[in-house]
């Protein structure tokens, strides 16, 4: 199912060519629906970006391996929150900086975090991801830890809580607010294990967009956002609201 959503920014009018189609998949509160709308710290982020280039966005709501083939086949523009991977460099222009740093957590049921205090623990256990998702090395590929995918988060939640896994893997802002939003904040815990990544959230635009000539433009306004703070501004403000 793709859901379409828009939002214009200034009160111009549009050519066709001046709508940027970013894809987007439910990754709360970075990227979510409600209301109809494209909500999320991340939709703020490019909002501001798109204004400052006067651009009007049209959003996709997609899963996520399916947000990644748009981009491959030039159907979509941009799309933001991304961790940098070289498989992907055949399709995408990885736009800099990075703009979002992460903390990958692992939640376990509330008292064990003594399972897992070290990287070497994951071997004892069922780890639970999202179908698709990349999150660090040795991680992603190492083949000797038991991995179960779902394609949607609070089905690893539940399958946590239910003891079918035995942890899951977040990063630092979309892990308590997931805990919260799924009501079982009282049943799990962080494990002592976590894993600092630094600046690591990129946006990316396929190689085959109209604006892919742009690039240059789209980097310094994203630049200038980066160093007077107003991303760091917005990340702020947001999380703020969301965990209110």
């Amino acid at each position: 199912m793709v859901v379409l959503l828009s939002l214009s920014f200034v009160s111009l009018t549009y050519a066709e060519d001046h709508v940027l189609i970013v894809v987007i998949n439910e990754t709360p509160p970075w990227k979510m629906l409600a209301d109809g709308q494209a909500k999320g710290i991340d939709i703020n982020i490019t909002n501001a970006l798109a204004s400052r280039l006067n651009l009007k966005v049209e959003y996709r709501m997609l899963p996520f391996k399916r947000c990644l083939k748009w981009l491959e086949h030039g159907e979509a523009d941009l799309m933001g929150f991304l961790t940098y991977k070289d498989e992907r460099k055949a399709f995408l222009r990885y736009l800099q900086p990075p703009y979002q740093g992460d903390t990958k957590i692992f939640y376990v049921r509330k008292g064990e975090a003594h399972r897992l205090r070290e990287y070497k623990d994951l071997y004892n256990l069922r780890v639970g991801i999202i179908l698709g998702h990349k999150h660090f090395e040795p991680f992603d590929s190492d083949k000797h830890i038991d991995i179960h995918e779902v394609t949607k988060d609070k089905s690893n939640y539940l399958k946590l809580i239910s003891g079918r896994i035995d942890c899951l893997i977040e990063n630092d802002t979309q892990g308590p607010y997931n805990a919260h939003r799924f009501g079982v904040a009282d049943k799990i815990e962080m494990a002592p294990y976590k894993v600092p990544l630094g600046k690591n959230g990129f946006f990316a635009m396929s190689k085959k967009s109209k604006y892919i000539e742009r690039v240059a433009e789209f980097e310094q306004q994203l630049r200038e956002m980066v160093q007077r703070g107003e991303v760091d501004a917005i990340i702020k403000e947001s999380l703020d609201r969301y965990n209110r």
